[in-house]
């Protein structure tokens, strides 16, 4: 969840993020998403998009790395 409200905080039109668990026991969050010009639907996507990239791109680095050192 922080990884996503980070990736949210870094976006234009993006003006709040936030999340909570109401319950230690329950497993569904409830995240808090405004935006000012941005469809939050649309932000979402991208920040996952972005995130996945990143991902990947961790990926990439660390089976060069290893490589590298074999």
């Amino acid at each position: 969840m922080s990884v996503l409200r980070e990736t949210l905080k870094d976006q234009a039109g993006v003006l709040f993020t936030a999340y909570r668990f109401p319950h230690p026991l329950l497993e569904n969050p409830i995240f808090y998403l405004q935006t000012s010009s941005t469809d939050p639907v649309k932000a979402l996507q991208q920040a996952a998009d972005d995130i996945i990239h990143k991902c990947d791109d961790l990926t990439n680095i660390f089976e060069q790395t290893l490589s590298d050192s074999v």
